[in-house]
């Protein structure tokens, strides 16, 4: 695998995600893989792979909207390379169930599909960027907030019945602001508090809950793997 790709694991499912530089298989052995290895990029909207993925024209306004489903039947070797992609736009806000349904439109029958949370949800204190308003700097009284989680991020996927094609949640945290939740145990009470809405919290039995894998808590650092395993 290349330098720029990253692994996650859901349960005994295996998934590489690429980076949007540039799709090169080095492996004529790829499609030989289990099927519970899921190969895909971190997002299908790299411009730059018009004339590589895409050979399609699109415009410019509606690209990201439409290119999906030429993305899913990219061929190697004859068969459907990308099984997953990665959806960062949600950790801004998350999608609505038009969107889902937009996406579910364009996708194969087992493609999954792995999105970033909320960012309302993983950041402890704002920062001082503009676009936070009157909130920057402030303390986020929703961060990890299971019911926020529940109420908002899961209710589109229910919406849209977009269940079977949800993939692994990515819980994003900014480190260095960590500060409140630097001692294991209060951070991982309140990752504890979100994982539960996997065991009934409210949500279908096809859709995933929200568990963080943490690889290490060193003092007032953390370096998090944050998946969603398979909820069924």
């Amino acid at each position: 695998m290349p330098s720029e790709a990253y692994r996650m694991q859901e349960n005994s499912a295996i998934c590489w995600y690429l980076l949007p530089t540039e799709v090169r298989v080095h492996s004529p052995h790829l499609m030989a893989l289990s099927p519970l290895i899921r190969f895909g990029t971190s997002t299908w909207t790299y411009e730059g792979w018009q004339g590589q993925v895409y050979k399609r024209e699109y415009k410019k306004t509606t690209f990201a909207r439409e290119c999906l489903g030429e993305y899913c039947q990219y061929l190697y070797n004859g068969e459907p390379l990308f099984r997953t992609v990665g959806n960062d736009s949600t950790f801004y806000r998350p999608p609505t169930a038009n969107q889902l349904r937009n996406y579910l439109n364009q996708i194969p029958e087992n493609f999954e599909m792995c999105f970033k949370a909320w960012e309302e949800l993983t950041i402890p204190t704002f920062s001082s960027h503009p676009r936070y308003g009157a909130k920057a700097d402030q303390p986020n009284p929703q961060f990890l907030d299971a019911s926020l989680f529940k109420d908002l991020v899961l209710a589109p996927y229910r919406e849209a019945n977009f269940g079977p094609h949800t993939g692994p949640f990515l819980f994003e945290f900014q480190c260095p602001r960590l500060d409140a939740y630097s001692k294991p145990s209060s951070f991982r009470r309140c990752v504890l508090k979100l994982s539960r809405m996997g065991t009934g919290g409210g949500i279908g039995s096809s859709e995933r809950a929200a568990i963080c894998h943490f690889s290490k808590i060193l003092g007032n650092r953390c370096s998090p793997v944050c998946g969603v395993p398979n909820g069924r």
